[in-house]
Order: structure tokens, then sequence, then C-alpha cells
């Protein structure tokens, strides 16, 4: 995708509304629908750094139902909840190896020592429950492994 400097799309009351492209200060990108101005809808973000993509549902701004995040060398595809990933998916190599699983969600505590306040995040845990290979140099059929 090739992102550009200027907004592009349908604005309504000088809000973006529909399909549009948006380049942020970082150089990130944003190209799908949008709704009073916030991502909603099905959207690609490419993080300029990485080149790394998110391609999926957005909902209110936020990373919310199916997508895939890509990155050079593979890609997660499943389910996001609030910018996260949530519940079964799997990581899909280039090389063809694929790890199933699902992500759980919990809350950490961070910054419990005396100088400063906890403050609890929610983070998204990785479960791997198998690895499958679904292509390899010696032309052997693909085979999926138990518990990893």
């Amino acid at each position: 995708m090739l992102c550009v400097v200027l907004p592009t799309g349908s604005w309504v009351d000088d809000l973006r509304n529909g399909q549009g492209l948006y380049t942020y200060a970082n150089s990130d990108c944003y190209e799908g629908e949008w709704s009073d101005n916030v991502k909603h809808g099905q959207g690609v973000y490419t993080y300029n750094d990485t080149k790394s993509q998110y391609r999926g549902t957005w909902v209110s701004g936020k990373q919310q139902g199916a997508g895939e995040l890509i990155h050079a060398d593979h890609k997660y595809a499943g389910t996001f909840k609030e910018d996260k990933p949530t519940g079964e998916g799997k990581y899909v190599f280039k090389h063809g190896t694929e790890l199933h699983g699902h992500y759980v969600i919990k809350d950490v505590t961070q910054g419990d020592d005396d100088d400063e306040e906890p403050v609890v995040v929610t983070e998204a845990v990785w479960r791997c429950g198998g690895v499958t290979v679904t292509e390899n140099p010696m032309g052997m059929p693909a085979q999926q492994t138990g518990e990893a």
C-alpha cells in the first residue's frame, strides 16, 4: 500500500467518513473505512518503521474482530479485542510452519515497588496448542504435533 501525506476520502461535517486514506505524523498510515473521524469497519494500518500491517476489522478506532497482523517473515491470524489478540488463532511462518493456539487476556500489576504506585495493565498471553508443518523441502506430507 502506498501512503500519501494528505488525507483522502469522504468528509461529513469536517469528520472523515466512508473510505479514505490517512498518513499520521509518524508516517504510519491507515487505508479503510472511517466513521466520525475514527477507524471503523474494514481497513489496513501500516506501521512505517517496520512495514508490518494490521489488516482487519476496526470498531471505534480499535482492532476488534477478525484480523491479521502481518510481519516480514510471519503473520498472526485470529480475533482481536481492544487492540489485542484474543481467543483462537495461528501464527504462519514463511517457511511453512503454523503454530496453533490461543491468546488469554490477563491483568498484570506493574510498578509495585516503594517508589511507584502499582498500575494494572492488560496483556495478551499466547498459549501454543500445536504445530503444523504445511510445507517442507523434503517433500514429506504435512504433519501435526501435539502440545508445544
